[in-house]
Formats: structure tokens, C-alpha cells, sequence
């Protein structure tokens, strides 16, 4: 992580005489029940009107080998609106529970997020992709950012002297953030669609900090609420529940419940925030600290 920030912040004393650049990057973690482990990066660089963000995801539990998640996204980001698409791909992962098969999946996604009154010169958004946690204004009282996004990734399981196992999965996903007052309000509703369902599905879905690993995911529903009212620390209360695509007789959702707090020292930003996820009568816990940069 040390070198990572390290990287991030001589890019920026490189690029310090030009007004037009702008970086920002975080790195965090989440751990949890059952050994959970994962480790999220990112860094975006932005020149005007374009924007380029690798990012690079790693999780693990007891019952699994690690899994990276290699992502680029490409945005155009002005006052008014941000639109981008991206793609990525998680290399193939030997099973420790199943001898001699493999899982692996590919995504491309796209992306766009208008503010409905742009006021200032922050890029910017309350919600989003394009939201890099850094505050922006609004005209009087109010901001308004509302957007939309689709996935598609093709996920497949491998086994030795078997045919290959694949599941098609579509997410469709829309969200909006308003700053009224003092609050930041955001929240997100997301629908997933499936073609061929042979292969167990590995990933994130929004809203939720840790990974959901072998269940398909049918709807999902976030909102969030920053409350700075207080100088450099702002508390934020967070729930989601996610609906699962799971035969008849299975607990088919969670509910997640989340508390946390950004912390603000101009280009030096930190967040902590904990999480509980219901399901099956179960809670379990996941605890999220992260640190990042920002120049613009």
C-alpha cells in the first residue's frame, strides 16, 4: 500500500504546474467472518475532459483461493455529466474445494451520471462510478445527480473431463444521490438477468463491501446517508438488501447494515466503516478501513 501511495503522489508533484490535470486514489481493506480477506485499489487520472482509472480487487476466505479482479475504465467527466465504459476480467482460480476446476470470468459495462444544477468546477459526482468521495456543491440547498448503468460478464467454471460450465449475466442498474441541506443522500436499485445458469457467479454487488460468493444475485436495492456536520469527520449510515435467484426453500435475501465515517484532510482522505450482513438468521461482520489521495 506504502508504494502504491507512493506512486500516486509523485505522479501528482509531476503533473503540479498542469492546471488542467487532476488524480485521485485510494487503497483499502475489508476483513471478516470465515478468514474473509480483500484488498481494493484504484487509482484515476484525468487530463480535461478524460479520465482513465485502473483498479484492482483481491478477496479470499477459508473455502477459497484467492480471486483478482483486474479492471479499466475509461469516462469523460465534465460539470454537467460523466459518462464511461469499462471492462476487466478475473483470471482463472483453482478450486480448493472442487479438485481440478478452474473459475474464471470477463465483464464491459458503460455508464452515465447528470447533474441536474453543475455548479463549481468539481467533476465530481454525489453517486456513481463517478464518485470519488470528495465533496461537491450545489445551487442553494440542493444537488441533484441521477444515472444509470449496464454490465455484462460471462462467468465460467471448469472441470477436468467435463464440459465448461458458463452463466451470461446482465445487471441494469440505476441510482441518484441529492445533497439537501446539510445531508448527502444516494441510493441505487440494480436488476440482474441471466441467460445460460451453470456456473456459480463470484463478485460484488453495490451497496455491499464484502464479496457474495457462489449465489446469483436477482435484485438489489442501496441507500446512503453523509452527514457532515461535523469539520473533517463525516458519519454515514448505509443499508442494503440483496434478493437472491436461489431454488424454492432457500433464505432468498440479506439485509446489510452499515456504519462508518470519512475523514478529510484536504489531499490526504481516510474512511472506516463497519458492516453486518443478515442472512439465514446469521450475522455476520466486516470491518473496512481505507486511505487516499486526491490533487485536483
Amino acid at each position: 500500500m506504502k508504494k502504491i501511495l507512493a506512486v500516486i503522489a509523485m505522479l501528482a508533484a509531476m503533473a503540479a504546474n498542469a492546471n488542467a490535470f487532476y488524480i485521485s486514489g485510494s487503497a483499502g481493506t475489508v476483513s471478516g467472518e470465515d478468514d474473509y480477506k480483500a484488498t481494493n485499489v484504484n487509482v484515476l487520472l484525468g487530463m480535461e475532459n478524460f479520465a482513465i482509472e485502473p483498479s484492482w480487487k483481491n478477496y479470499s476466505d477459508e473455502n477459497n483461493n484467492d480471486y483478482n479482479t483486474y479492471a479499466l475504465r475509461l469516462a469523460r467527466e465534465t460539470s454537467v455529466y460523466t459518462l464511461g465504459i469499462y471492462g476487466g476480467l478475473t483470471p482463472d482460480v483453482d478450486s480448493k474445494t472442487l479438485p481440478a476446476t478452474t473459475y474464471s470470468n470477463q465483464f464491459v459495462g458503460a455508464d452515465f451520471t447528470i447533474s441536474l444544477n453543475p455548479i463549481g468546477g468539481n467533476n465530481s459526482r454525489l453517486v456513481g462510478p463517478g464518485n470519488r468521495g470528495i465533496s461537491v456543491g450545489g445551487d442553494g440547498i440542493t444537488r441533484v445527480d441521477v444515472g444509470a448503468g449496464i454490465k455484462y460478464a460471462k462467468h465460467k467454471t471448469e472441470a477436468a473431463g467435463a464440459a465448461d460450465f458458463e452463466t451470461e449475466q446482465t445487471e441494469y442498474q440505476i441510482f441518484a444521490g441529492a445533497k439537501i441541506l446539510m445531508l448527502n443522500l444516494s441510493g441505487g436499485i440494480t436488476k440482474y438477468d441471466y441467460g445460460d445458469s451453470d456456473s456459480p457467479v463470484f463478485g460484488y454487488i453495490n451497496g455491499v463491501n464484502y464479496a457474495i460468493l457462489g449465489m446469483r444475485p436477482d435484485t438489489a436495492f442501496n441507500i446512503k446517508m453523509d452527514i457532515p456536520f461535523f469539520p473533517i469527520v463525516t458519519p454515514y449510515l448505509g443499508y442494503s438488501t440483496v434478493k437472491y435467484d436461489v431454488p424454492a426453500g432457500v433464505k432468498d435475501h440479506s439485509n446489510n447494515y452499515e456504519f462508518g465515517a470519512y475523514l478529510d484532510f484536504a489531499m490526504l482522505t481516510a474512511n472506516v466503516s463497519y458492516q453486518i450482513r443478515e442472512y439465514d438468521g446469521h450475522n455476520d461482520g466486516f470491518l473496512s478501513a481505507g486511505v487516499g489521495l486526491k490533487f485536483e
